[in-house]
């Protein structure tokens, strides 16, 4: 019996078990077993998943990021028909690019595949066809997004290169195009899965692209652009430490200390960090809800506001995932009629987790 192993990296134990939920959902092919390879705090996401490749005797591996959602429960039918079409087929993703530009910089450059992502604020459908395929259900690649990649055959992953969270992705693509397999992009008929990854800080990109170009060769060429310039560096390590701030302030009960740094930072700085641009939406809710608020500011540590918030996010989008949606959103209409949850707060965090906030919004509010 073949196996499909799922290699994931994570520091976030309430993403961890979300993503896990989702592929508890997912169809298994006949023959097929599957397991999870669960690497905690790991150095580098090289040095993570070549844990996980050594730990798992599996034919199949999808090595994905803790943030990622497989909502295509059909997705392993799919990958495993791919696979089986050519032994050559060696990595496969669902997103990426059909060239690697000269300069190495591909995170902007990425022309092939289809998934939801979601960067804090809107979730969006990413939807990139270069041309049509092949006649075989999926896109020849030069490179893969780190978010999903799945393997037939192990190879190392360049942990003695990349020591970081950068890169690594599109390395193990070169690796495996110059050992003689193909990267492939499948033609999935909807988004397979959603990358809720907020804000991607990509600080030190260039330094990794600097040591990819050096060390492929074959045509690459550092060119010393900057991915992220001078001023946005700035902004990240300024958000970083107002975030540090209004938690002090919010710990210390002082609402009106850490609101006013949120008011000045909304709309413009909030972006730049992810726990800052979650507080910011969570006042939101509080000043427009009317009756209790679903986020006690002051009241509880802000850790724990915001493990509160993702809950809510998580559980909304499942409403529109699940087999039983209309059991999942008669449960949150009910949390609302409770007063667990607010209207406000439902209302302004679907669009977060959903391309159809609208739609999702009216079929609970209908029953």
């Amino acid at each position: 019996m073949d196996k499909i192993a799922f290699i994931i990296c994570h520091n976030n134990e309430q993403y961890l078990e979300e993503c896990i939920f989702y592929l508890s959902k997912l169809h298994i092919p006949e023959g097929m077993e599957t397991e999870n390879i669960c690497i905690s705090e790991a150095k580098s996401m090289a040095a993570g998943y070549n844990e996980g490749m050594k730990a798992s005797d599996a034919k199949y591996k999808v090595y994905l990021h803790q943030d990622v959602f497989i909502t295509d429960t059909e997705f392993l039918v799919s990958i495993s028909k791919v696979f089986q079409s050519d032994p050559k087929i060696g990595l496969l993703g669902v997103y990426g690019g059909s060239k690697i530009p000269e300069n190495g910089s591909c995170y902007d450059k990425w022309d092939i595949g289809w998934i939801r992502a979601s960067n804090g604020n809107r979730e969006v459908e990413l939807r990139k066809e270069y041309s049509g395929p092949n006649g075989k259900g999926y896109y020849e690649a030069e490179a893969i997004d780190g978010m999903l990649m799945a393997t037939s055959v192990d190879l190392f992953w360049r942990e003695d290169l990349f020591d970081g969270f950068d890169y690594y992705d599109v390395s193990q693509s070169v690796e495996f195009l110059r050992s003689g397999y193909r990267v492939v992009v499948p033609a999935f008929d909807a988004p397979p899965c959603i990358h809720d990854c907020g804000y991607s800080k990509l600080v030190e990109y260039d330094r990794y692209r600097k040591i990819f170009c050096e060390a492929y060769g074959g045509g690459f060429h550092y060119d010393g652009a900057q991915a992220v310039d001078p001023s946005q560096k700035e902004a990240i390590k300024l958000t970083e430490c107002l975030f540090v701030k209004c938690c002090e302030l919010f710990d210390k009960g002082d609402l009106s200390g850490a609101f006013t740094i949120l008011e000045q930072v909304d709309g413009r700085l909030h972006v730049f960090h992810n726990g800052l641009n979650k507080l910011c939406n969570m006042r939101k809710v509080y000043l427009n809800e009317t009756g209790q608020h679903v986020f006690s500011f002051g009241e509880i540590p802000v850790a724990e506001l915001i493990e509160k918030y993702d809950t809510i996010r998580f559980m909304l989008r499942r409403a529109e995932f699940e087999k039983e949606e209309a059991v999942f959103s008669a449960h949150i209409k009910e949390l609302v009629d409770s007063g667990i949850l607010s209207r406000e707060s439902v209302c302004m965090l679907y669009p977060t987790v959903s391309t159809d906030p609208g739609g999702c919004i009216k079929r609970i509010w209908s029953l």
